[in-house]
């Protein structure tokens, strides 16, 4: 049985999948094309970074 992945996490998963399991590749990736390339970090590109509470 497989674990229910959120969105993010699926589309980092398919990234690795891509680059023969390796992370550094992930991020060196050149494709621009392709649809997940903005999401590939595992992150959302559109959210701004959580901001650090005094």
């Amino acid at each position: 049985m497989t674990s229910i992945k959120t969105p993010i996490k699926a589309i980092r998963a398919k990234c690795l999948d891509c680059t023969a399991s390796q992370p550094g590749e992930v991020r060196l990736c050149e494709i621009a094309s392709c649809p997940l390339w903005p999401y590939r970090m595992g992150k959302r590109p559109d959210k701004p970074p959580d901001e650090k509470k005094p």
